[in-house]
């Protein structure tokens, strides 16, 4: 099989799953995984066959597209804030979103040094890692659950050279969370309602990880309760609060924060234009 071949093969076997611009982005990002070829040399080298051992291997990752499973689970990498994390089933994939709320983070701090970050639900340490490379000299703190996530998270931070504090905890259990203070406090906490599964992608249900996807039934807002209040007691006075939310619930998290205490609550859109990000101070 030449490289043009299984090229349009990785494709088609994305299709089912995926619109022919998705189709098309992740087979090139297959070949490029894989074979260390850029758009361009998929077309210069398209009638090069492709070498058996590489062959048996993009066979094997067909496969497994054209049965929905994410093409980040299949070659364990994420592509995160220009950093390529390491993934795996039990995290959730970074989204482009949640590099826009490091932005909006970084902006926000205008330079200041030696900040105080705790970063509650890290997954995968997507946020962390982030925000120690965008940052000047912070001091990090990573909290999860899972235990799966601990270790995903300290192997990005590793791997990336960020000296990061990963620690085990539950955003529900405030006991459990470090005392700080804190200059920022960032989650990305679960927030879509179970009742949304039934428009999700199956890629999403069948391989994410629901502790990471979902708030309890009735109760969007869980979470983002138990972060506030904790943030509330921990951050220094003038301190951030910074969430990644669910536009659908974005009105009641403003008033919630109003409730508990936080100032100057702003909620911003993201670049589809949708309510993604929320802001307020101690």
């Amino acid at each position: 099989m030449t490289v043009g071949e299984m090229y349009r093969f990785l494709r088609d076997a994305t299709l089912s799953d995926s619109g022919e611009r998705e189709a098309v982005s992740i087979a090139r990002y297959v070949m490029e995984s894989v074979m260390g070829l850029d758009p361009v040399a998929l077309v210069t080298r398209s009638a090069e066959e492709v070498p058996n051992a590489t062959l048996s291997r993009l066979r094997e990752i067909a496969i497994r597209l054209s049965h929905g499973e994410p093409v980040q689970y299949i070659l364990g990498e994420a592509w995160f804030h220009g950093l390529k994390l390491h993934v795996s089933p039990g995290v959730l994939i970074p989204r482009p979103e949640t590099s826009q709320l490091v932005d909006l983070i970084t902006d926000m701090t205008d330079g200041q040094a030696d900040l105080d970050i705790i970063d509650l639900g890290t997954g995968s340490g997507a946020i962390a890692v982030a925000l120690a490379r965008s940052l000047r000299f912070p001091h990090i703190t990573a909290v999860d659950i899972s235990e799966t996530a601990i270790e995903t998270a300290r192997k990005n931070a590793s791997d990336l050279g960020t000296e990061i504090d990963i620690v085990k905890g539950d955003m529900l259990d405030t006991s459990s969370l470090p005392n700080g203070p804190w200059h920022i406090v960032v989650s990305n906490p679960p927030y879509i309602a179970p009742d949304e599964a039934k428009t999700m992608e199956r890629r999403v249900l069948d391989y994410e990880p629901g502790l990471a996807l979902f708030a309890p039934e009735g109760d969007p807002l869980c979470f983002y309760r138990a972060v506030a209040a904790y943030a509330h007691s921990t951050l220094q006075a003038g301190g951030i609060l910074a969430f990644e939310i669910n536009p659908d619930y974005a009105a009641g998290l403003e008033k919630m924060l109003r409730q508990t205490g936080f100032s100057d609550v702003q909620t911003q859109r993201d670049f589809c234009g949708r309510l993604r990000f929320s802001f307020s101070r101690r």
